[in-house]
């Protein structure tokens, strides 16, 4: 394994300690890092957007459902587009959508382009790497 793979994996590693809803103070601490891989090491754009669309789906199942349980209105919650891209990705499976009222194709279909953001991980990506565009 190379040096620019350990710190490749040192910086997941790192990443993955990250809450979703702080990426902005994470890439104030981390810029040169992210930047250094951004250009070094081949794949990384992708590989961070993945990163970030698994942490949408964690937060979603760790914080959102748990509230949608509750009965919080899906719309109420502060990140309604996190809830559309886990819902795009598949993220829940039949019986955990009937639990919390979301099983309704058609209401999930309307939910996903109300609140659905294409560039979600794009955006999310560039504020990891602002001058990587």
């Amino acid at each position: 394994m190379s040096l620019i793979d350990k710190f490749e994996e040192a910086f997941f590693e790192e990443f993955s300690k990250s809450d979703i809803d702080n990426i902005d103070n994470y890439a104030k601490q981390n810029h040169e890092a992210s930047l250094f891989l951004f250009k070094f090491k081949e794949g990384f754009k992708e590989k961070i957007e993945e990163a970030l669309g698994e942490k949408i789906i964690n937060k979603v199942r760790e914080n959102y459902y748990p509230k949608l349980l509750r009965g919080v209105n899906s719309g109420s919650l502060p990140f309604p587009e996190y809830l559309a891209y886990a819902l795009q990705q598949n993220s829940f499976s039949f019986d955990e959508l009937y639990k919390i009222n979301l099983w309704n194709d058609s209401w999930r279909i309307d939910f996903i382009i109300r609140y659905s953001d294409k560039n979600l991980l794009k955006n999310l990506r560039e504020k990891l790497l602002p001058s990587s565009k």
